[in-house]
Parts: structure tokens; C-alpha cells; sequence
């Protein structure tokens, strides 16, 4: 079988959402996911800086020399697509 590659640029977000169905289901963590969660988070935002770009930059460039295009970029497209797309679906229910 032969795959081919797919160019996410112009497909709306109905298009991408009929590619990538996801249920959503309700999520309720108890207090110590929360806790976790909220401590992960702050060990996060401590190293944001100077690590977090030249993450940001090594993961941009190996995209791209990978044959993504627009890098890091092309995640933000992608996941506004998802979004809208379930926003949507979220209104006609």
C-alpha cells in the first residue's frame, strides 16, 4: 500500500477532523492528578527562558530539514484546525 503525504495548508477544519476523528470525553482528575499537574507546571515555567528557545529552535530546524516547511508552525495550524473544527461540532450539537 501506498501512502501519500498529505498538505494540511488548505484543509479547512471539518477536512481534518474527518481525518483525525477523536471522541471527547469528560475528564475529571482528582486532587492529586491536580497536584501533580499543577507542580509540573510550575518546574515548567521556571526553566522557561533561554532552555525553552533553543528547544523551540532545535525542534524548528529539525523539522525542516525534515520536509516540513513551515517548522514549528505547521503544529499551531494543525491544532487550530482540530479546535475549530470540534468547537463547531460542539455548537450543532
Amino acid at each position: 500500500m501506498k501512502s501519500e503525504k498529505i498538505n494540511f495548508d488548505n484543509l479547512t477544519a471539518e477536512q481534518v477532523g474527518k481525518l483525525f476523528p477523536i471522541r471527547i470525553v469528560p475528564y475529571n482528575p482528582d486532587w492529586k492528578i491536580l497536584f501533580e499537574m499543577s507542580a509540573y507546571s510550575d518546574k515548567l515555567n521556571s526553566m522557561h527562558g533561554n532552555v525553552s528557545k533553543i528547544s523551540d529552535a532545535i525542534n524548528n530546524t529539525y523539522l525542516k530539514i525534515n520536509g516540513e516547511k513551515r517548522g514549528t508552525l505547521s503544529y499551531s495550524h494543525m491544532v487550530n484546525l482540530l479546535v475549530g473544527y470540534y468547537v463547531n461540532e460542539m455548537q450543532n450539537e
